[in-house]
Order: structure tokens, then C-alpha cells, then sequence
């Protein structure tokens, strides 16, 4: 039978607080429940005391129910455990993903920088919304917004990819959180992934290629090198980058790829082991790229085959890589007019 203490407060009122046992724990203690009760306005004084009792022990009934429930379907417990949490979704994402995922040590620096950027747009557009009250259409409003509202500092909108890595950064934050035990259901689970728009691949022609390789010779030998590495080796920007002299087999006519320059967000170079274990691999160049290459070390002083003025690696930016050409821009046009 549960226990009923009536307490007289300050300003006149009546309140009474029940006590039940509902069950008892592993080690024999008493598991209670409490509830605090006051009557309705207007209740009878001579009668507040039994209706208190009758509301106890309907209560009663109520929570020894509940604690049975329970017993038979922990899931229960949990789920009120997680609705009554009130973590921020971006203290969620700055205390918990952050250290815990990102920051665990088995993703490159280069994923963490760009995690990092994009959650830029997150934060604004989730501020002050709790975890575990994010639904699917909250969601939908904010790839919504991405694709129609958002718009970056030179005032582009973003392109279809960037959408999709943001899509996809969600699915790896929320992921996390029902890994943690943080929400009962991933909001992600019913959000289709954006689609990719199919762009037309602007190629040279057989011919254009013809005259782009007959007008390489009148730009600097770095140039001339980089242009004959890329197209003859099918290396990627980042992957010649990385190249240092040490790498480049002169004899056999090998590079061998083992590092990778990336650049996130206009942050500095960083030097990293290429993404997949595939990339790791000897590359076979031409013999055109190994002379413009023997020449290019002549005047070298560093251990990196593409370097800037400071004889540091240069920016995996298209901007970098531009600066190989000649620094007169005039000139350059001349050499490489409108193809």
C-alpha cells in the first residue's frame, strides 16, 4: 500500500507526496517510486485527505504496472532515458563526434579539416535544437536550404557534391549517435541521399591535344614537366605534388607514389599518405617525362620535384598549379590561346 505525507505549504495550500515500493533490486534493495500530488482548486478540506488516498492508491496500481512493463522490455527504460535528455544536437557534435569519431585518430588530416569546414554550415541552421528532437524533415529543410538558400563568401551556390558530403556528414554524426545510445531513431534512415547531377565531360580533342602538346616547349621546363606527368601517367594533382627526387627511378622510368599534397579550405599544404592502400603503387612514365624531369633537377635545390619560390611544396590548388606557368600572364595567353 503506498504511503501518504501531507505537507501544509507557506501559502496555505496542501500537498501530499506518495511513496511505493515496486519491486526490488538485484541485491534486495527496495526500488520506490514517488509522486508529488496537490488537490484541485476548490476541493472540500474534509474530504482532501481520502481523495488523496484514493488518488495514491490509483497511482499505485499505475506504477508497479509501469515497473512490470519494464522488466519485460528494457527498451522501455531506455527510450525514457533518451526522451529526457537534453543535449544540444551542436554540443553533440563538439563534445561527443568531434573527439570521440573524428578525432580518434584513424582518419587523415585532411578529412578532419574538411569535416570540420563543412560543419560550419550545420551549426546556424541547427542552433539550439535538441538531439533527439531532429527529425527526417528537419533534415529535409536543411538540404533544402542548401540548395536554394545557401550561398558561400564570393556568393556561388553549392554544387551538387558539396550537398552530398554534407548529407553524408549527417549520416555519419547521427550513426554515432545511436551507436551511443543518444537517440532511439535515426532521423537519417528516412532521407534519400542527393543525387548527383551527370555533367558533360568537356575533353580535348585529338586535335586540340595535338596542339596543347606542340605548345608546351615555349613554357619553363616545370611546367612542361607537370603537363607531361599528368597527361601521360594519369597521376593526380595531389600525387605528382607529392613527389620528391627519391621517388623518380630515372633508370627503369618509375615514380613511385607514396604520399599525397592535399589543400582544404585555403588552409595550408598537407602531406598525407594517398587515400587507399591501392594508391600506393610505381607509376611507369614516358621518356619525354624523364628528360623534361632530369632537366628540371639541373636547377633544383630541394627534395621535392614541384616546389614554389621558398622550395616548399607547392598548393594542390588549381591556383597552385598555375603558378608553374609563366609569370606573365599576357605571355601565357599567348602561348596557350583559346583551344
Amino acid at each position: 500500500m503506498a504511503s501518504v505525507q501531507k505537507k501544509i505549504l507557506k501559502d496555505g495550500s496542501v500537498s501530499y507526496k506518495f511513496f511505493v515500493c515496486v519491486g526490488r533490486d538485484e541485491k534486495g534493495k527496495q526500488i520506490t517510486k514517488t509522486k508529488t500530488w496537490k488537490a484541485p482548486n476548490g476541493t472540500n478540506p474534509a474530504r482532501m485527505d481520502k481523495l488523496a488516498e484514493r488518488t495514491a492508491k490509483q497511482w499505485e496500481f499505475e506504477a508497479k504496472q509501469a515497473y512490470e512493463l519494464d522488466l519485460l522490455n528494457p527498451e522501455r527504460v531506455q527510450e525514457r532515458a533518451v526522451a529526457a535528455d537534453k543535449t544540444l544536437f551542436n554540443d553533440f557534435i563538439r563534445d561527443y563526434w568531434i573527439p570521440l569519431f573524428l578525432e580518434n585518430g584513424e582518419h587523415k588530416q585532411s578529412t578532419v579539416s574538411f569535416y570540420k569546414d563543412s560543419l560550419k554550415r550545420i551549426y546556424p541552421f541547427f542552433e539550439g535544437m535538441r538531439l533527439n528532437s531532429i527529425k527526417a524533415a528537419d533534415i529535409e529543410r536543411y538540404l533544402k536550404y542548401l540548395r536554394t538558400e545557401y550561398k558561400t563568401k564570393s556568393g556561388k551556390a553549392l554544387g551538387d557534391k558539396t550537398i552530398k558530403h554534407s548529407y553524408c556528414l549527417l549520416v555519419s554524426i547521427f550513426q554515432f549517435a545511436a551507436k551511443q545510445d543518444m537517440i532511439i531513431k535515426n532521423p537519417m534512415d528516412k532521407v534519400d541521399c542527393p543525387k548527383l547531377a551527370r555533367k558533360r565531360v568537356n575533353a580535348f580533342t585529338q586535335e586540340q591535344a595535338k596542339q596543347f602538346i606542340s605548345l608546351l616547349p615555349q613554357m619553363d621546363i616545370e611546367f612542361q614537366a607537370m603537363m607531361y606527368l599528368l597527361i601521360t601517367s594519369g597521376l593526380r594533382r595531389g600525387e605528382m605534388l607529392g613527389l620528391q627526387w627519391r621517388d623518380i627511378d630515372f633508370d627503369n622510368r618509375i615514380a613511385s607514389i607514396n604520399r599525397c599534397v592535399v589543400c582544404v579550405c585555403n588552409s595550408k599544404p598537407i602531406i598525407d599518405t594517398p587515400k587507399t592502400a591501392e594508391s600506393l603503387r610505381d607509376v611507369p612514365i614516358t621518356e619525354k617525362a624523364v628528360e623534361l624531369l632530369k632537366e628540371l633537377k639541373k636547377q633544383s635545390t630541394t627534395e621535392w620535384v614541384f616546389c614554389n619560390a621558398k622550395g616548399d611544396i607547392k598548393s594542390p590548388s588549381a591556383r597552385g598549379i598555375r603558378e608553374a606557368r609563366h609569370s606573365r600572364k599576357t605571355q601565357t595567353q599567348k602561348v596557350f590561346p583559346v583551344i
